[in-house]
């Protein structure tokens, strides 16, 4: 195949598509779907973990998605859980009750408000400093016939830092939990907390870095950067010489 201009312009382009294929292999897809808020949250928790993390919005919705380094993949990983992270999405009574055109029996209308209560109790102990992970479970008394069976009942599961001291918060959980349930007594709610897994919330070590002509490059990415390096230089010497043709071409006079 003789090479020539076309030839040339060929082999700029195909350049260009092969750089961005190597640019675009870099990023990995860590979370998407996810609201505004909790995206914030993931971006400023690997940021204080030498990690890097772009929010992207998802087309045609108001969520958004968590792009990372594929090197830093496991390692945000391993971050976000020590930390609970993405927190679990809470239903609240609003959207509980959401009108259905069915008419719910005193039974559903009572599962559906005790799951209510339960979701905003998780969320409002979500927030928490220390508090990675709950679950909130709360059983009402019933009815047999004119008998009425237990008192309620609440049972918290927590999962916490490891640096945190649980014990300090665990007076005021039950109280939060039986001022939110009628008829509920401090008494008859059972706090179960364990500490999140040391493995876990151990915190990577930061990235190495190698500087190459006063810029600060990953060691993992050296290879990447020296790959564009000589795309560029090649870009920048068949541009050149495209651009020397062209003018050639037409100078050069038709017999």
């Amino acid at each position: 195949m003789p090479f020539n201009r076309d030839t040339l312009t060929a082999a700029v382009f195909a350049l260009l598509a092969a750089a961005l294929l190597v640019l675009g292999g870099c990023r990995q897809e860590l979370f998407r779907d996810l609201p505004e808020r909790g995206v914030n949250e993931i971006v400023a928790v690997l940021a204080q973990s030498g990690i890097a993390a772009e929010k992207v919005p998802v087309a045609k919705s108001d969520k958004y998605r968590v792009i990372v380094d594929a090197h830093d993949f496991a390692a945000a990983v391993g971050v976000l859980s020590a930390r609970g992270l993405p927190r679990r999405e809470h239903d609240n009574l609003g959207q509980i009750f959401q009108p259905s055109g069915l008419v719910p029996t005193p039974f559903e209308e009572q599962v559906r408000l005790v799951y209510g209560v339960s979701e905003e109790l998780s969320e409002t102990l979500s927030r928490f400093n220390g508090i990675t992970e709950n679950r909130v479970h709360i059983v009402l008394p019933h009815e047999v016939g004119r008998d009425i069976h237990h008192e309620a009942r609440a049972s918290v599961y927590l999962q916490y830092d490891p640096e945190f001291d649980v014990e300090l918060l665990i007076p005021r959980i039950r109280r939060l939990v039986s001022d939110a349930v009628d008829g509920l007594d401090t008494a008859n709610v059972e706090v179960l907390a364990e500490p999140r897994s040391q493995l876990l919330s151990a915190t990577p070590p930061p990235p190495a870095f190698r500087v190459i002509a006063g810029i600060g490059v990953r060691s993992e990415h050296v290879w990447r950067f020296f790959a564009l390096l000589a795309g560029v230089l090649f870009l920048v010497v068949s541009l050149s010489a495209l651009l020397a043709w062209t003018l050639i071409a037409r100078g050069t006079p038709r017999g």
